[in-house]
């Protein structure tokens, strides 16, 4: 992590199903994600709660995880939900495939696009509102060009 040019570097990925790390699936598995001031501040902010949680109760973050899940009523939240939630939302957002698909460490565009591109109603209906504005701007067009 390179706070000062807001950049986290990710060199290891989480095998869940033993909890130990492990080397990224591609060559575009490792990669930088550069991140805005507000989340490196939120995150520092976050991490000294942590500490004096777990120091104060004697625990390790799993057993502190367990019980935050248990608390909220989030037993089923993954950290993978945390990354399709964050790929989702910037698909959703218009941002581009390209830039989703490198922060998200894919070897290809069609991986993201596979996995993250769903078919939102708000979507449609942003796609229906544009496609009515450029059939609207052409019919007015044809209308005027038959007019002379």
């Amino acid at each position: 992590m390179d706070l000062e040019n807001s950049t986290l570097y990710i060199e290891h990925s989480l095998d869940a199903a033993i909890g130990n790390l492990k080397e990224p699936k591609t060559r575009a598995g490792r990669r930088s994600v550069i991140i805005d001031r507000d989340l490196i501040q939120n995150l520092l902010h976050w991490k000294a709660l942590q500490a004096e949680y777990l120091f104060r109760n004697g625990s390790n973050f799993y057993r502190w995880r367990k019980s935050f899940r248990e608390l909220y009523d989030f037993e089923g939240l993954r950290f993978h939900d945390l990354r399709h939630t964050h790929a989702t939302m910037l698909v959703s957002s218009g941002l581009n495939t390209r830039a989703v698909s490198s922060r998200l460490g894919h070897s290809s565009v069609g991986i993201t696009l596979n996995l993250y591109a769903h078919a939102q109603r708000e979507d449609d209906e942003k796609a229906a509102a544009i496609i009515g504005q450029i059939m609207a701007g052409e019919s007015i067009a044809t209308q005027q060009t038959e007019a002379i």
